[in-house]
């Protein structure tokens, strides 16, 4: 399996897609990436690492590919909510908890976009985040 070790903290530009070759996001690989703004994983992806996007203070926006079936421990630490973070969610994610971003002050910038009846969706609705449902088609 190829893995996403680690993202280079100094490379250039605001927005980054994860190239399809690669089927894992390391632990830790996108720690510190304050210049990202926007992220996607294509399609290929199937674990995401603890911590992996620990930091990315500068993340609006990360879409997750519908291969996606595991998601670490802590994923989003340590982001600050000071503006909106939007998430889409594929379905295939069966696990989802407030744990993936454990460090946040609030979730009131939190939007998570995922298919109604899912597991993010159903999360989202029992904690009160904001979410928008997608057709799962």
């Amino acid at each position: 399996m190829k893995t996403l070790l680690t993202y280079p903290a100094k490379k250039a530009g605001t927005s980054y897609t994860v190239p399809s070759s690669v089927k894992g996001i390391e632990t830790d690989a996108f720690r510190n990436a304050e210049q990202l703004q926007s992220l996607t994983l294509q399609k290929g992806v199937t674990e995401i690492g603890s911590l992996a996007f620990t930091s990315c203070s500068g993340l609006k926006e990360m879409i997750l590919p519908n291969t996606l079936k595991s998601i670490g421990f802590c994923v989003f630490q340590g982001m600050p909510m000071r503006s909106t973070f939007r998430l889409t969610v594929p379905a295939g994610v069966t696990k989802f908890t407030l744990s993936d971003f454990w460090g946040f002050a609030d979730t009131s910038g939190l939007m998570l976009v995922c298919s109604e009846g899912s597991a993010a969706y159903q999360y989202a609705v029992d904690h009160g985040i904001a979410h928008e449902a997608i057709s799962s088609a």
